[in-house]
């Protein structure tokens, strides 16, 4: 496996009682013998830097280079003034990505190339709401640590160029979304469930 380096920026505005939610309702009916540790900040910015590297990785087989990625947790209300300065779209949504990397450079990173091992390379923001994280979380019968993990995905799939903008790039990007989610958790878990 290659050997790349990912320094990821996990920020919130969250009050911390809202972030524990994250932890208190780890148990979903779908999968019960699902086990994590005890979340904190540190394991669960731990965690995000391990299944980033592990998509980059697995996104880019030939880069060996170092990456910058941030993930901002904020609630309906931030992620919304956002959606409507950007997108123009005056509604909340789950998660947000804003890539920092030209297209041609995305591209040649996508072939053998080698690397400038003194400058990493700015993939962009992720935002996600975890407001968002604990409606779908109940509404897919999953943790919303599941949930977080499938939006950091998703978010760094747009980083990566991917576009859901249409149902044959929707279709794609699920199934790419899940094929990842599955072989890191067979990767750090021992399942793949």
């Amino acid at each position: 496996m290659p050997r790349v380096k990912t320094l990821v920026s996990v920020q919130s505005n969250i009050e911390p009682a809202k972030l524990q939610q994250l932890e208190k309702e780890r148990p979903c009916s779908k999968q019960p013998d699902r086990t994590y540790p005890t979340w904190s900040s540190r394991i669960l910015k731990g965690t995000i830097d391990k299944l980033i590297r592990h998509a980059i990785v697995k996104e880019l087989p030939h880069c060996q280079c170092r990456f910058e990625v941030s993930l901002f947790i904020c609630d309906d209300k931030q992620i919304t003034e956002l959606n409507t300065a950007y997108l123009e779209r005056a509604y909340p949504t789950d998660v947000l990505s804003f890539p920092q990397l030209p297209e041609d450079e995305l591209e040649r990173l996508k072939q053998p190339h080698k690397c400038d091992a003194h400058r990493a390379i700015q993939l962009g923001d992720i935002v996600v709401s975890i407001d968002a994280i604990l409606r779908q979380a109940k509404r897919y019968r999953q943790s919303p640590i599941d949930e977080l993990m499938r939006l950091v995905i998703h978010g760094l799939l747009h980083l990566l160029g991917y576009d859901d903008t249409t149902s044959i790039g929707r279709k794609a990007m699920t199934k790419r979304e899940l094929t990842l989610i599955r072989s890191w958790r067979l990767r750090e878990f021992g399942k793949a469930v």
